[in-house]
């Protein structure tokens, strides 16, 4: 039982972070990053792909990893690198900083998921395993809320 909750609340938390203003946070806000950037329609697009790239890369990756090291080494990496996207798109001087931090943020998804399927697979019960991964998933909504009232908060 202990088991199972530490599961799906780590789990909750890590996606609301990774998935939500990670993931998420770029396409929210992209209409104050053109204006204080002044880039292009084609600029934001290219930006948005770098972050799909470095996803797909981090699910790559992290399916390398979690077989090897576990789980938790992939979600550590994941937390590192929200922490560095935030930072780097927070406290960005121009667009190439600003497209590393926005990489580094949609990476850190990747690295989030995967994890924890596996950790549900090997150390929940199967009858509970379907509420767990639900409560994991639902991280994202809470991410994207989180995010999108930021000022708000």
């Amino acid at each position: 039982m202990i088991e199972r909750n530490r599961i799906a609340i780590v789990g909750f938390v890590a996606t609301a972070i990774t998935f939500g203003p990670g993931r998420m946070a770029y396409g929210m806000f992209l209409p104050q990053l053109k204006e204080e950037f002044a880039f292009s329609a084609g600029t934001a697009g290219a930006i948005a792909g770098l972050g799909f790239a470095a996803f797909l890369l981090a699910l790559f990756v992290t399916g390398s990893l979690t077989p090897r090291f576990g789980p938790r080494l992939p979600l550590l990496i994941g937390g590192g690198f929200a922490v560095a996207g935030f930072a780097l798109t927070a406290l960005a001087p121009g667009m190439a900083v600003l497209s590393l931090g926005v990489a580094c943020a949609s990476a850190s998804a990747g690295f989030a998921w995967t994890p924890f399927n596996s950790m549900t697979q090997q150390a929940v019960p199967e009858q509970y395993r379907r509420r767990v991964l639900s409560i994991v998933s639902t991280g994202t909504t809470f991410g994207i809320i989180a995010a999108g009232s930021w000022r708000w908060a």
